[in-house]
């Protein structure tokens, strides 16, 4: 797949390997819509590590798996989705359990609706 002037979306893009991802996406020519996990300080994770010309191809969208709303604007109009976002800390997941379910397994059936509605 040719990624040079394309739409893209990736979901958990301020985490380490989304960040890398998003920078080689943009060094590709690709057009990408990074999601970022939003937190009232607007914190764009390792996305601050990108250079201004990898910057200048890269719409950071804060928001949330979780919300199906928010991941369906998130999609629309893009033709390809890199889907990383995850809690991933697993001594806490047998703490909260029930937050993982929602971010890796809600999250990801988000993902995947917004995408099969949009083709």
């Amino acid at each position: 797949m040719k990624l040079k002037e394309t739409d893209v979306l990736v979901t958990g893009a301020g985490g380490f390997i989304g960040s890398h991802l998003v920078a080689q996406l943009a060094d590709l020519g690709a057009r990408v819509r990074a999601m970022v996990r939003y937190t009232s300080r607007g914190d764009p994770g390792n996305l601050r590590f990108l250079t201004p010309a990898q910057a200048a191809r890269v719409t950071i969208v804060h928001g949330n798996v979780e919300d199906p709303e928010g991941v369906d604007r998130a999609v629309a109009g893009t033709t390809c989705v890199f889907h990383l976002a995850a809690l991933i800390g697993i001594p806490y997941s047998y703490e909260a359990p029930r937050s993982y379910v929602a971010t890796n397994v809600v999250g990801t059936l988000n993902v995947l609706e917004a995408v099969r509605r949009h083709g």
